[in-house]
């Protein structure tokens, strides 16, 4: 015996609108073969509501009508859900570009610098410590964070001139804070705006120019 094929009405799509007063929510209908409706809201606010083909309209509507709250508190909760992705996106995009900006322009700064000091260093390697901004091992190799590239230019430069000094003294000798003003004159005022801004550094922000 042959199965009797029942042919699926095709799926129909229309967009509405309903007020809630301080909320005008639009939503798309999306009728189909089934004998139940129901209400979905997606990350971003996305309402779409599927429904039998021969549903009424008055049904639909009353429902909406009365999971007002529900659906109006879903839907906040989604769109904050989207934005916060949209803003991590950018977060992390925008840490991409500095952090490349810092591989380009520290090891210049580096290697300048170790010229006028007549210092060899070992490798650079560009990171995102929290407690420090720079550092110099025993073996010469340097440190620094990307987020210097947030900081005045003078400053970056500062904490070059810094960690080069390690390469002639390994510590915090009046040697080298005298050696470190012998190339930075005013590098009490640099030490102090790290100090006074250095939290500011770990909040990236993203607003109009600042990309």
């Amino acid at each position: 015996m042959f199965k009797r094929y029942q042919q699926k009405s095709p799926i129909a799509e229309s967009y509405h609108e309903i007020d809630y007063g301080d909320l005008k929510l639009h939503y798309k209908l999306v009728r189909c073969d089934r004998k139940s409706y129901e209400v979905q809201i997606r990350p971003g606010g996305k309402v779409v509501i599927r429904a039998p083909h021969q549903l009424p309209m008055t049904v639909i509507r009353d429902f909406l009508v009365q999971r007002e709250e529900w659906i109006k508190n879903k839907y906040h909760e989604q769109s904050k859900i989207r934005a916060g992705k949209e803003t991590d996106l950018k977060t992390i995009e925008l840490e991409k570009r500095y952090r490349k900006a810092a591989m380009d322009y520290i090891p210049k700064r580096v290697a300048y610098y170790a010229g006028i000091m007549d210092v060899s260093y070992g490798k650079i390697s560009i990171r995102d410590a929290k407690t420090r901004w720079g550092s110099c091992s025993s073996s010469g190799n340097l440190s620094f964070s990307w987020r210097l590239m947030l900081a005045p230019f003078s400053v970056l430069d500062y904490v070059v001139v810094h960690e080069l000094c390690h390469r002639v003294h390994m510590n915090h000798s009046k040697e080298f804070w005298y050696l470190v003003e012998y190339y930075i004159p005013d590098y009490k005022i640099k030490r102090k705006w790290l100090k006074e801004n250095g939290k500011h550094l770990h909040v990236l922000a993203i607003e109009e120019g600042q990309e």
